[in-house]
């Protein structure tokens, strides 16, 4: 992921980032490690310690995702601290998680 696009001032002032890979990556793949928490022995892979750790916090923020994509609000409300408690694992176990959403939200720039 380009994480230092192209950027264009407008003659009105405006600061607009050019087409770069943020348009073209599905959100599945913006922020993806593959086999991080997988250990490997010859040719075997076990994922034990990911189904372990995240196991059923993927499930349930997995949920939650749905209910906040939807329009039922109770589903929201039923959702809501499994929502934050998922977006707050992301952040252990994913190395450099903040600092593409710090990007995203105009909190640094590149």
């Amino acid at each position: 992921m380009d994480m230092t696009p192209d950027r264009q001032i407008l003659p009105d002032g405006r600061e607009i980032v050019q087409r770069g890979e943020w348009n073209d990556t599905p959100t599945s793949k913006a922020f993806r490690q593959q086999d991080l928490y997988s250990t490997f022995f010859g040719t075997s892979v076990n994922d034990e310690i990911e189904r372990r750790l995240f196991g059923d916090v993927d499930a349930r923020g997995s949920k939650a995702v749905r209910a906040f994509i939807g329009t039922d609000m109770r589903a929201w409300h039923e959702h809501f601290n499994d929502f934050f408690e998922f977006l707050d694992i992301q952040k252990i176990r994913t190395p450099g998680w903040g600092e593409p959403w710090r990007w995203v939200l105009g909190l640094r720039r590149p």
